[in-house]
């Protein structure tokens, strides 16, 4: 679903590229319970991206997720380009 959601974000259809991402991160909670990886971080990220995209303020809570996950697996860069796009999504 990640995937498919990254085709539909590409393409501009946010809301179906929500619907996927919001799979994404379901399925892998199901799957992966409280483990952490960066496929389930970066599926929170992606999610976080097309919410903003759509205006919605649950997008931020997204992006915190995101990079909470990013420092546990210490991927700091990425950790930082989510925390910088809540910034600026909170700060416009």
């Amino acid at each position: 679903y990640n995937t498919l959601g990254l085709v539909f974000y590409r393409q501009g259809d946010y809301n179906n590229a929500r619907i996927n991402f919001e799979k994404a991160v379901a399925l892998k909670k199901l799957a992966l319970g409280k483990i952490c990886n960066e496929s389930f971080a970066t599926a929170h990220f992606n999610l976080a991206l097309t919410l903003d995209e759509l205006g919605d303020p649950k997008a931020a809570k997204e992006y915190e997720i995101a990079e909470r996950m990013y420092r546990e697996l210490n991927l700091i860069d990425d950790a930082e380009t989510a925390k910088e796009y809540r910034h600026n999504m909170l700060n416009p």
